[in-house]
Order: structure tokens, then sequence, then C-alpha cells
């Protein structure tokens, strides 16, 4: 029988907001891990900021965290949960959506309050 994959997968940010950095850690179904990665830091220049405006953290988030982590997993997981802190736009929730249609992940979006800073 094929073992189950679970994948989470969460972006940070720090610098006071002016970073991100992406990892997933894929674990099996009693969570000893199997795979972890991460981005290099992400750093939007101030042309960046500009060009993109509003839509910077989505596009950072799945275009240049989600997409490319997910797709570096050298096993493809079953089940995906993403610890955000709030949800950036209907793009974000869209991407993790249209992933799971097509591969028929169960993803779990997953908020939460920081209630230490």
């Amino acid at each position: 029988m094929d073992e189950h994959t679970l994948m989470f997968l969460h972006v940070y940010k720090y610098d006071e907001q002016a970073s991100y950095r992406g990892a997933f850690l894929s674990t099996d179904t009693n969570t000893t891990p199997i795979e972890f990665r991460c981005t290099n830091i992400i750093k939007p220049t101030k042309l960046q900021r500009t060009l993109y405006g509003k839509i910077l953290e989505e596009h950072i988030y799945v275009e240049l965290i989600a997409s490319p982590l997910m797709n570096s997993a050298t096993k493809q997981p079953n089940i995906v949960t993403s610890l955000l802190e709030y949800v950036i736009s209907n793009k974000v929730l869209e991407y993790f959506v249209n992933q799971e249609l097509e591969t028929g992940l169960f993803i779990s979006i997953v908020g939460y309050i920081n209630l230490f800073s």
C-alpha cells in the first residue's frame, strides 16, 4: 500500500514585514519527517513594490513560494496544510483550490492570530 504524505507549508515574514521566506515539511502519517525545503530570502525592491502594489504579497505567496515549493517536492503530498496569518486574496485560495482539483490533494488553510507579537 502506498504511504500517504502530509505537507505543512508556511510563509514567514520578518525584517518588519520587508522579507519573506517559505518552507514546507513533508511527513508520513506518523509525522516522521520525509523532506524539508525552504526558499531563499525574498526581499522585494522598491520597484517591485511599486509595480505590484496591492497584489505584491499575493504574488510572493503564490508565484514565488507556494508553487515552486510544491513543485519541488520529491513526492507529491496527499494532504497540504498551510498556516497563514490571513488570507491575502482570492487568488491565494484559488491557487490552492486548483491544486486540489488538479491533483486530488486535500488542502487545509488554517488562519491564526499571533498572540505574542
